[in-house]
């Protein structure tokens, strides 16, 4: 693919302009992920904080309700015993007051009125009436309400775990959010957890007539906290890193990202704190940076491509004075160097002097020809009229080349080819002694001069020869063929070298 000019000059073209390209494109990319990951936590501790806030709040205007109603003159009546159905009306009327509760706090599974001896004088729901607190929570109200002087607060918040107590009192909240029809699927498993938050309930001169006791379950906190929250968010409930409540989506996202917040309660000492964690499917998160990444990407290969498109046409433009310097260039192969370049074929200065050149080039050529061929002609007249024989002989003794002369000498008319004939100089030879002496000169000096033997002609007459040959030698020493000239000489048979 290489060894095309142009394709590798497209490549280089392509190259240069694309790698700035991608690697800004992919430097935004990543810029692109980081921020939205950056901004995805910051909003989900925002969300995490704004549930955290609003669950403390409400826990705190509940406190606070229930710290009213335990001033209320029909609550502390209700703490009393049934006489002449009197108190019932007052337990009626309670009733009615923790319905009002319950409907305005919907994180309050059940609430609880008990007298001063603990005993259970109201609930609500009465689905519950025959279930007795948890006693973490009994031993609470024991304390608040049986030494008065003992407790130094009208309220407290009590934890506690109790699995049968939590599931067969939560109360699952039906609150639809963003307009939903039904309360979204989820993956969960009722929690053992709950607290319980607690009020004295006193009569106009303030003795404490009783205790009024909101039990609720981390499920119902969970249940609230969901109904602000989107259906492909996890939530989880911490108390010292150790998870009391887990809520997953029905279809668990494999890669999340996650956002925290402090979860408290005020209470008597310190306050009861929970972490709160929730976390988003972090492909459902990058929806919209995958739109923008896939925007960027479908923009980048259309500047790809019009990169591709420029750097053809570039190629194209630059290697079209190659094309002509190739035509050229086979002419001159083809034995044409009258080869005209026309302007428009070269739009480089650069490659205008190449062809400058090829055509000083061409011309000198084609004067070294014309040179050539006169002399060709003028020595091709010598070799064709000279009356002494010009011959090229092989070592085995066949003709290569012999001239006109040659011909004449030895009875041979030149439409007669004595080339190529084998052994031809051997059989030529009247006494093959002759042949013999010339072959050992040849070989121990490499030429002779002057040497004479008698031939035959073509008719078989014998004629005497003078021969002046020189061998020729390749560079390790071995003979390529023997070359010289031959004329006739006296009749009379002078042995060479006497």
């Amino acid at each position: 693919m290489f060894k095309s000019f142009r394709i590798t000059l497209l490549l280089i073209i392509l190259v240069s302009a694309s790698l700035p390209a991608i690697s800004f494109s992919l430097f935004l990319v990543r810029k692109i992920q980081t921020v939205a990951t950056e901004d995805a936590l910051k909003e989900l501790d925002l969300k995490a904080k704004n549930i955290s806030d609003a669950m403390s709040g409400r826990s705190d205007m509940l406190t606070s309700r229930l710290l009213t109603l335990g001033t209320n003159r029909d609550i502390a009546l209700a703490t009393r015993k049934n006489f002449m159905g009197f108190e019932h009306y007052q337990e009626e009327l309670a009733a009615d007051y923790f319905c009002k509760i319950i409907s305005d706090y919907p994180m309050v599974s059940s609430l609880w009125l008990t007298d001063t001896e603990s005993h259970i004088m109201l609930t609500v729901p009465q689905a519950v009436e025959t279930l007795c607190l948890p006693d973490t929570v009994m031993k609470a109200v024991t304390d608040m309400t049986g030494d008065p002087n003992k407790s130094h607060t009208d309220f407290r918040v009590i934890e506690f775990r109790d699995r049968q107590f939590v599931s067969e009192t939560y109360r699952r909240i039906i609150i639809r959010p963003y307009g939903q029809k039904t309360p979204e699927p989820r993956l969960r498993s009722v929690s053992d957890y709950g607290i319980a938050i607690l009020a004295r309930v006193a009569d106009a001169s303030g003795e404490v007539k009783g205790l009024i006791a909101a039990v609720i379950p981390f499920d119902n906190l969970a249940d609230f906290a969901l109904s602000y929250l989107g259906s492909t968010v996890s939530l989880t409930f911490l108390k010292n890193e150790s998870p009391v409540l887990v809520r997953l989506p029905e279809k668990t996202p494999e890669h999340t990202l996650s956002g925290s917040s402090v979860f408290q309660i005020k209470n008597h000492g310190n306050p009861v704190r929970y972490e709160i964690r929730i976390s988003e499917s972090a492909s459902q998160r990058f929806e919209a940076v995958k739109r923008t990444v896939n925007a960027l990407i479908f923009y980048m290969t259309c500047t790809l491509g019009a990169i591709l498109f420029i750097a053809y046409l570039a190629a194209r433009r630059l290697t079209s004075p190659l094309a002509e310097l190739i035509r050229i260039a086979q002419r001159y192969s083809e034995g044409d160097y009258q080869v005209s370049v026309p302007a428009r074929g070269l739009r480089f200065s650069e490659f205008r002097k190449v062809a400058d050149v090829l055509g000083e080039m061409g011309n000198k050529i084609t004067e070294q020809i014309a040179g050539l061929r006169k002399a060709e002609e003028k020595y091709r007249s010598i070799f064709e009229n000279i009356t002494e024989g010009i011959f090229q002989t092989s070592p085995s003794g066949s003709i290569i080349s012999a001239n006109p002369a040659m011909y004449r000498i030895f009875g041979y008319d030149m439409s007669e080819s004595i080339v190529n004939i084998p052994r031809f100089v051997q059989k030529g030879y009247v006494s093959q002694e002759d042949r013999r002496k010339l072959g050992f000169i040849l070989r121990d000096e490499g030429r002779v001069t002057g040497f004479e033997a008698q031939m035959f002609r073509k008719d078989g007459s014998k004629i005497w020869v003078s021969f002046s040959v020189r061998a020729v030698r390749d560079e390790n020493g071995t003979v390529l063929y023997y070359e010289g000239t031959l004329e006739r000489a006296r009749q009379q048979r002078i042995r060479y070298g006497n």
